[in-house]
């Protein structure tokens, strides 16, 4: 291998088992003969459509769910 890099941990890269070193992304984009900054998407599923959006309604419901024990509580306590 020109890259003399182990080839499971080609393996495991390219299943996203790990995230790469930097210095074995240079590795890899010089033998490739491509630029680095090709390998260094800092947010590669930025743009996959596969993954869903996260429904923020949820989290809104859990903060205002506080407003009705607070009352409740003070009810209860007093």
């Amino acid at each position: 291998m020109k890259a003399k890099i182990n080839l499971r941990t080609i393996q495991r890269i390219e299943n996203e088992e790990v995230i790469p070193r930097s210095y074995t992304l240079k590795i890899i984009a010089r033998v490739l003969m491509i630029e680095e900054s090709e390998l260094f998407d800092l947010n590669p599923m930025r743009n996959d459509p596969e993954i869903p959006k996260k429904d923020k309604s949820k989290l809104v419901w859990l903060h205002l769910s506080a407003l009705f024990f607070v009352p409740t509580f003070l009810i209860w306590f007093f």
